[in-house]
């Protein structure tokens, strides 16, 4: 309308105007069409929240150590039998026993012929007694199946009582005086009241050393056999045995124990 206005009046400006005009339009419409072109940015991703947590160190493992098993032995596997060859007798061959070897046998020696070594001789034993005494040794008998049944056995000879000798005697006494001045009375036995015999079986070699001390008989209290044992045993050594009673001498020895009122 504008236009054609200024066309119909004749207007000096209305070219310029017209182009003016369609300028101004031809901007708006690129304005429009540029906004519409813009590119639209994503929003910003949201920002990542990270909690951290400490723990502890774990501990070092220490690795198992496992035992070296040996290491397995070469085994031999058995090889297999050879066929026989052809025109061979399959038949098993059989092995000849083996022949047991000879016994070799050793002869022993026979001992040489020795003369029979004598018996020592017996220690003399005393029997029980108040005081010692020598016994009288009972003459030897020979068996009478020994002998021919015409015959009868004929004692031997008996040997020579030691009790005669003074110096048997004497000997004898002086154990009899050391048993009992070495001798003593337990005082739990006093108390007790306890009192009997104590029968002593030892043996004296030929330096008067003690060889053997036990009790034969005992009293019925330990206390009083004990004290009887001790009592030898305090008196030992006793003097060397004289050449006539031989390398022992065993005896019997009475110990009385009784309480006087």
């Amino acid at each position: 309308m504008i236009g054609r206005c200024c066309h119909e009046e004749g207007h000096p400006w209305s070219g310029p105007l017209l182009i003016s005009l369609g300028l101004h339009f031809l901007g708006l419409a690129l304005t429009g069409m540029i906004y519409d072109l813009q590119v639209r940015m994503p929003d910003p991703p949201a920002p990542i929240k990270v909690g951290l947590i400490f723990t502890s160190a774990p501990k070092p493992t220490v690795p198992a150590v496992r035992p070296s098993t040996p290491p397995h032995q070469a085994t031999r596997r058995p090889q297999p039998a050879k066929p026989p060859a052809a025109g061979t007798d399959p038949r098993p061959i059989k092995k000849a026993a083996p022949k047991p070897a000879p016994v070799v046998k050793t002869a022993h020696p026979t001992p040489a012929a020795s003369a029979p070594k004598p018996p020592p001789p017996a220690p003399h034993r005393l029997p029980p007694s108040t005081a010692i005494t020598a016994p009288v040794p009972s003459p030897a008998t020979v068996p009478a199946e020994a002998l021919p049944a015409e015959t009868a056995p004929a004692p031997a000879a008996p040997r020579a009582d030691p009790a005669g000798n003074p110096a048997y005697r004497a000997y004898l006494s002086d154990i009899r005086q050391r048993v009992d001045r070495s001798k003593r009375y337990p005082l739990m036995a006093r108390r007790g009241g306890q009192q009997g015999v104590v029968l002593i079986d030892f043996e004296i070699n030929a330096e008067g050393k003690l060889c053997r001390c036990e009790v034969e008989r005992g009293s019925g209290f330990k206390l009083l056999d004990r004290a009887a044992l001790k009592a030898v045993r305090a008196a030992a050594p006793f003097s060397p045995l004289p050449e006539d009673f031989g390398p022992r001498l065993a005896l019997q020895l009475p110990i009385r124990f009784e309480l006087r009122r």
